[in-house]
């Protein structure tokens, strides 16, 4: 473990100073009904969530977390169609050119728009002024998103909250909020 500072989940108590980046499983565990999680999980970061809307903390959020929401809520509803549908094989070829992919379509725009984006504040995550050496190394536990927005958390001073053991891996100055022990 580099330079993350790892903080309870029940421990920390958010305040209107704070500033959080909620990790796309943190995301998950919040706006999609259909994944497999644990109920316990779930719950604790619901309650964490309505924590930090409570206490009128900032949460931040990417253009890129966005993607990596729906592309995972996507994936989800794929599998979920996949197990249940012996034609759908493929993701491009059989599930997005179903009724039921548009359906998923409309249900992210809300969730996106209605719940995520409601409760956060676009980061201008300024690529521009990045040295990709910064974001690209080699390790067996690499991760590209994982690296990018601990990377923003760095230099944004935000909180990143998480429940994935990656962010555990990096070199980075972060404060990581978890029920991770």
């Amino acid at each position: 473990m580099g330079n993350i500072n790892l903080i309870s989940l029940k421990d920390h108590i958010p305040d209107e100073n704070n500033k959080y980046f909620l990790d796309t499983n943190v995301w998950l565990y919040l706006y999609c009904s259909v994944g497999n999680y644990n109920k316990q999980v779930i719950d604790s970061y619901n309650e964490f969530f309505g924590k930090i809307l409570e206490a009128n903390s900032k949460i931040y959020t990417t253009s890129m977390q966005i993607s990596e929401f729906f592309n995972a809520y996507c994936r989800i509803e794929f599998n979920i169609m996949k197990s249940e549908n012996s034609q759908i094989k493929d993701y491009k070829k059989d599930f997005r050119q179903t009724e039921e992919f548009i359906e998923v379509i409309k249900e992210l725009n809300l969730v996106i728009n209605h719940k995520i984006m409601r409760n956060s504040n676009k980061l201008d995550d300024d690529f521009n002024n990045t040295p990709l050496e910064d974001l690209l190394y080699t390790d067996k536990d690499y991760d590209f998103n994982d690296e990018y927005f601990l990377n923003l958390c760095e230099k944004n001073d935000l909180l990143m909250v998480s429940n994935d053991r990656d962010m555990l891996k990096t070199q980075r100055n972060v404060k990581v909020i978890s029920n991770l022990n």
